[in-house]
């Protein structure tokens, strides 16, 4: 913030006031932690990526990604009385640092202080305020307000459209008004403001909707190069590849996504997705079992699931319907399920739970725990005493579909 005020003509009063008000926006839900939690949406990350050196000063770079798309947070840092602080931000998005962003919201506050100052500054900064009052009707949060905001947008001055902030703001109206807008926001910030950090990132969405796949991919391979490297990138290959039909290349970048940071939901459902277009069904089970097993989420229907119609007509589809417990009734044939409930440890002993046997194999015994929940348990996993149990089990409800068949006839 002191970097910002010596910029401008407040004198010590007024810069202290601000500097009170901005720590104080700082602390709460409308500072720059704020805003990264509400742009995120749900299911956002937001991760440290790396520690390095930019500029001869140190700096911590963050990635937001999920919910409303990706960007990243250069923090630059400094030491102060012995403590590490953020000193700047440099926001990929918007292509500049946030004191820069700071610097022009002060901007109509450094007229009312004095007029002959703004008599100084260059036709950029002067164009903005002249016109700040059309930029806060430019507010795409209201009904209708991105339609609204981009007939602002043709009314200003030409000097004034040109400002970098002016275009990223008219590209985020466009993008929620249609593709022909979006299209066209993106050819102009392409034109004023060629090779910089923001257009990688604004580029992404308006290239996979004119399917220029191979620019899509440069313009991410550009992106890892300006943010030092970033392999979460590879689900955005991986997607242009999918698109695209190359279904072993989006696999290869689904499989090493999860091996740089396997405990990711987005990542895990991504190779789901490649292997559902690769109708691997095999495959497709092996996935939802693993990601159960590991890490037991709420599974819906996917009978309701139309990306999953292929999977759930196969025969591995309809194990897992009976696996998570949607396909009870089929469940029971060929075989009667045992009513009996038993306990099932596994090897060490530690672990117990009282569940009705429904079927087994080589691999594994399928359970019904008493809330319902269907569950496969790798035979590798049971107790001796479990796996005895288990196939005692299984010789208990062939012979009772024997008999049944046998009195039908």
């Amino acid at each position: 913030m002191d970097g910002v005020l010596t910029r401008l003509p407040f004198d010590s009063e007024m810069a202290a006031g601000i500097r009170v008000g901005a720590n104080r926006t700082l602390s709460s839900g409308q500072g720059f932690a704020g805003q990264v939690c509400q742009s995120g949406g749900v299911g956002s990350q937001y991760r440290l990526v790396r520690l390095h050196t930019r500029d001869g000063r140190e700096h911590a770079l963050f990635r937001l990604s999920g919910g409303d798309g990706l960007n990243y947070h250069d923090f630059r840092l400094s030491l102060q009385n012995g403590r590490v602080l953020a000193d700047d931000i440099y926001v990929y998005m918007s292509g500049e640092y946030l004191s820069e962003t700071i610097y022009r919201t002060l901007l109509p506050a450094a007229q009312q202080f004095s007029k002959n100052w703004v008599q100084k500054l260059a036709g950029g900064d002067r164009a903005f305020i002249e016109n700040f009052e059309k930029l806060q009707e430019m507010n795409i949060s209201e009904p209708d307000g991105a339609r609204r905001a981009l007939r602002i947008y043709r009314e200003l001055p030409r000097d004034m459209q040109e400002i970098k902030s002016v275009q990223i703001l008219r590209y985020h109206a466009a993008s929620m008004v249609g593709n022909r807008e979006l299209l066209e926001a993106l050819d102009d910030f392409e034109r004023l403001f060629p090779g910089d950090p923001a257009l990688a990132l604004l580029s992404l969405d308006a290239l996979a909707i004119r399917k220029q796949y191979e620019q899509a991919l440069q313009a991410i391979d550009e992106l890892d190069r300006s943010v030092g490297g970033d392999p979460y990138l590879d689900v955005y290959r991986c997607s242009i590849n999918l698109e695209m039909g190359d279904l072993e290349a989006a696999e290869r970048y689904a499989r090493e996504l999860l091996e740089f940071d396997p405990d990711n939901a987005e990542l895990q459902f991504g190779l789901v997705s490649v292997l559902l277009a690769q109708e691997n069904h095999a495959a497709v089970l092996a996935a939802l079992q693993e990601m159960d097993r590991d890490y037991g989420y709420e599974w819906g229907d996917l009978r309701n699931e139309e990306a999953y119609a292929s999977f759930v007509a196969s025969d591995e589809g309809k194990q897992w319907l009976r696996q998570t417990g949607f396909l009870r009734e089929q469940a029971a044939a060929p075989y009667a399920e045992a009513p009996t409930f038993l306990v099932w440890s596994d090897a060490s002993g530690k672990f117990n739970v009282e569940a009705q046997y429904v079927e087994s194999d080589d691999q594994g015994v399928t359970l019904r725990k008493r809330n319902g929940k269907v569950i496969t348990v790798p035979l590798g996993r049971l107790s001796d005493a479990s796996r005895q149990q288990a196939a005692e089990q299984k010789k208990t409800v062939l012979s009772n579909s024997r008999s049944s068949r046998a009195n039908d006839d």
